[in-house]
Order: C-alpha cells, then structure tokens, then sequence
C-alpha cells in the first residue's frame, strides 16, 4: 500500500513570492526618470557615451583649434595694420599732391595775372615762376596719375583744362605785349576757364584723397582681436582647470606654457594696434592736421591774390573780385586757426594789409599807383609780402606732410615684424596643448 500512494507535487509559491523571488538584475535595467517614467534608452547610452577618453578628445580639439584660430586672425590683424597705415600715407601723400597741384594753379594765374597789370613785356623773374608753376603742375598731375589709379582718369580731365587754360593765357598775354584790348578778354577766359573747370576737379580730388586716409587711420582698432583673445584663452584655461579636477593634479605644464603663451601673444598684438591707433589719432590733431589746412591756406591766398589783380584788371569794378578776396581772406585765416602757426599767420597780415593799402589807392582813383603798389618788389609791395607767406606755406606743408607719411610708412614695418613673429608663438601654443592633453590620455587607466 505504500509503494502505491502517489507522491503529491510541491505546492506552487504565492504571486508575490514568485515577484520577490525574481533576479534583481531585470528590476535594475529600466532606471525611472521624471515622475516615474523610465529614462529614454538612447539618452542613457549617450550618457555612457561620454567616458574620459572621449572628453579628452574633445578638449584636445577645443584647445588646439582655438590656438590655431587665434594665430591666424592674429597674423591677419598685424598684417592689415601694416597694409592699412601703408594705405594712410599713400592716400596722405596723393592729398598733399593735389593740394599742391591746386596751390601751383592758382599761383601760376595769380603771377599771369599779376604781370598783366604791368603791361608790355612782363619781368623776366616773373615769367620764369609762372613757367615752373606750369611745369610743376604737369609733373605732379603725371607723379599723382601714377601713385593713384583711381584717380586717373579726373587726373586725365585735369590735364586737358591745364592746357587749355595755358592756350588761353598765352594769348592773352601776346594780346598785352602789344597793348591790344583783347587781351583782357582772353585773360578773363582763362582765369575762369581754370576756375570753372580744374577747381572742381581738383577739390574733388582732395577730398576723396583725405576721405581714404582718414578712413584707413580710424580703422586702426583690432575689436574682433580682443573678443577672440578672450574666448581662446578662456577655452585654455578651462581645458587646465578640467584636466586638473578629473585627474586630481594641480599643473598640466605643456597646458599651462600653451596657455601662458597665448595670454603674452595677445597682450603684444593689443599693444601693437593701439600704439598704432594711438600714433595715427595723434598724427591726425597734429602733422595731417597741419599739413592739410595749412595747404589749404595756401590754396586759399593765391586765389585772394589772383583776385587782387583781376580786381585792378577791371578798372574801376573790383566789387566782384574784392567779395571774392575777402571770401578768401576769411578761408585763410579759418585753415590756418588751430594750427599754432602765428609766423605764418602774421605773414598772412602783412600782406593783407598791403592789399588794404592796395584797394584805398584804387578807390581814390590812385590807380596807376595802386598798380604800382600791387605789382612791386620792394619791402613795401604787395609782391614781396605775398610771396613770403607762400614761401613760409608751402615749407611748412612739405614739413608736415613728409613727417606724418614717414611715421605711417614706419609703423608699418614692427606690425609686419610681429604677425611673423606672433603666430608661429600661436602654433607653438597649439602643439603644447596637444602634448598636455596626450600626455593626460596615456596615463588614463580606465
């Protein structure tokens, strides 16, 4: 009986117990997120993802790239700072060009002018600087053709009306020799021929030459240059401060040299475009300030001195030519303020006061007198005062004007210097932070 009886199964385990009794392992693989929710598994394996090794990678690219770029735009900054005080002085030098060209012209028709009023055969003195106004003025045109394409083809127009104006004069001037009144007519068609067609000319001139070196100087700040030395040394040195937290050593030397290398390339470049900024903005209220207006003083004279003479020309109407005169007494005056040039401005006096002398002759019906005073050499002639103040501006022109050329041209050469200088230190700088953070990668034992 015994062996008969059946042997009854184990009973099965509760529910829970079946639960409980399940491998821990399976109640591990679905981590809850927010709220309970299980965490999403392409979000989990990037975070598994991001292993040491891998942020290393990451800074290395981060530190060297950041290094490269900074030596690059480093070296593109000196080498535009050159390239642009380079621009300054061409553009500085082809202003003055054409101011002298303009203060040729006008002093070749204040001597034609002039030696009208005498009559017959003008002083030989007197021809020989009209002739060598002339020939200046057509060698400056060429030289300025020359240094400035841009300014070819106004320079071309230019060159028409000088001969043009040269015809005019020559004729006018055979007319007087033998005392025949068509002179006066082909004087007065030269005189404004010239004004009608070169002053625009010539103005417009000077002021594109001086609108491109005043841009060319004011662009001498580097912005981009400080915002980016920022962001590179800052992304070096949190590559430091990272790689000293994960690896628990203070000093990563290559990184810290990279860094440290990077930090003085900046702070030299910065040095070196404000030194240049600042060089160009002193040049600008001093030199080029001097050079420019008392060119334009000088520009402005010999038109009130032509004027003189036309005035005297017109024989008892000078009221057009005197408003003229005092127009340009006043432009005088006002290029010359500022300056500090009181030789040149007393001068400028001196002469104005003959012209006064000049015009109270004239008005008294003193006329021939007038003339004689106008066209005299003595120390007491309009002739001799003018030509003091003209002499006085044109040195004073060529001073400042060859100094402010001479310091852009010599800044030039250390911003050249220094991009040759700086960016292989940038490159150097690259190749540390490369061998800092391989040197980390090797000794990382995961």
């Amino acid at each position: 009986m015994s062996n008969a009886r059946a042997t009854a199964p184990p009973p099965r385990p509760p529910a829970a117990a079946q639960a409980s009794a399940a491998p821990t392992g399976q109640s591990q693989m679905m981590p809850a997120g927010r709220a309970g929710a299980p965490v999403h598994a392409g979000q989990q394996r990037r975070r598994e993802a991001r292993t040491t090794p891998q942020l290393l990678r990451i800074w290395m690219l981060i530190s060297v790239a950041s290094a490269l770029v900074f030596g690059l735009v480093t070296m593109l900054t000196m080498i535009n700072t050159a390239d642009a005080q380079t621009r300054a002085a061409d553009n500085t030098a082809q202003m003055i060009r054409v101011q002298e060209i303009q203060a040729k012209l006008l002093r070749a028709d204040a001597l034609a002018t002039n030696a009208f009023l005498i009559g017959g055969l003008e002083p030989a003195d007197q021809r020989a600087d009209y002739d060598a106004a002339l020939d200046d003025t057509s060698r400056l045109i060429v030289e300025a053709s020359q240094a400035q394409p841009a300014d070819r083809e106004a320079l071309i127009a230019l060159n028409q009306v000088v001969t043009d104006y040269a015809a005019a004069m020559e004729q006018a001037r055979a007319n007087n020799r033998q005392g025949l009144p068509a002179g006066a007519a082909y004087l007065e068609q030269a005189s404004t021929g010239l004004r009608a067609g070169a002053m625009p000319v010539v103005d417009s001139l000077v002021q594109a030459n001086e609108s491109r070196a005043t841009d060319e100087m004011d662009s001498l700040n580097a912005p981009w240059l400080v915002v980016l030395g920022i962001i590179c040394i800052l992304a070096q040195i949190g590559c430091c401060v990272w790689c000293a937290r994960r690896f628990r050593r203070v000093v990563n030397v290559p990184l810290l040299i990279s860094t440290a290398l990077m930090a003085l390339t900046w702070i030299i470049a910065l040095s070196a475009v404000s030194s240049a900024n600042a060089s160009a903005d002193n040049l600008q209220n001093s030199d080029y300030q001097m050079a420019r207006n008392v060119a334009r003083a000088r520009i402005a004279g010999n038109e009130a001195k032509a004027q003189e003479s036309l005035g005297l020309i017109s024989h008892g109407s000078p009221a057009v030519s005197e408003q003229a005169w005092t127009t340009q007494d006043a432009a005088v005056r006002d290029a010359l303020e500022g300056t500090g040039s009181t030789a040149l401005l007393d001068d400028w006096d001196t002469y104005a006061t003959e012209h006064r002398a000049i015009r109270k002759l004239d008005d008294a019906g003193k006329w021939e007198e007038a003339v004689k005073r106008a066209t005299g050499t003595g120390t007491d002639g309009a002739n001799k005062a003018f030509a003091t103040f003209d002499v006085g501006a044109a040195a004073l022109v060529e001073s400042a004007g060859t100094s402010t050329v001479d310091t852009l041209r010599s800044g030039a050469w250390p911003a050249i210097v220094l991009a040759w200088l700086l960016t292989p230190a940038a490159v150097a700088a690259a190749v540390l932070a490369g061998i800092g953070i391989r040197t980390r990668q090797r000794e990382y034992q995961p």
